[in-house]
């Protein structure tokens, strides 16, 4: 059973200390679009749709939403690539619409949620906390 506002204190946490890419797994109904809600409710993460991973201007979007980005129901096997991209060192393509193409290293930390296993190349670059279901709040 997973408690969201232990969920959401961990996410704080891990947001202070860095971490560029935070996963939140779990199987259905295990509390992680909970998490984010609360998360995001009277903060400064934004919410961006998980169709920008894979979207011409999602980085954009991405890196533009703020220092902190909740993405729900990622797929963590066709949004690999972009993951690790955003949220490693290394110069990015950003491309905005009507804009020259630009070149910038993203800062943004960037927390999903998804119930797909993490792939070994995520987990060793990110904070994962797995959730077990169901989800309950604290009263």
């Amino acid at each position: 059973m997973s408690n969201i506002n232990s969920v959401v204190a961990e996410i704080r946490e891990a947001l202070a200390d860095g971490h560029r890419l935070i996963v939140l797994t779990g199987p259905p109904r295990s509390g992680e679009t909970t998490a984010l809600n609360e998360l995001a409710r009277g903060s400064d993460v934004a919410w961006v749709g998980a169709c920008a991973l894979g979207d011409r201007f999602g980085p954009a979007r991405i890196i533009d939403a703020g220092p902190a980005v909740a993405i729900d129901s990622v797929d963590l096997d066709d949004d690999l690539d972009a993951l690790l991209s955003l949220t490693g060192d290394a110069p990015v393509a950003i491309d905005r619409m009507y804009q020259p193409l630009e070149t910038v290293v993203p800062t943004v930390q960037v927390i999903v949620a998804t119930n797909i296993d993490v792939p070994d190349a995520i987990a060793a670059r990110s904070h994962v906390i797995r959730l077990s279901g169901p989800a309950t709040s604290a009263a």
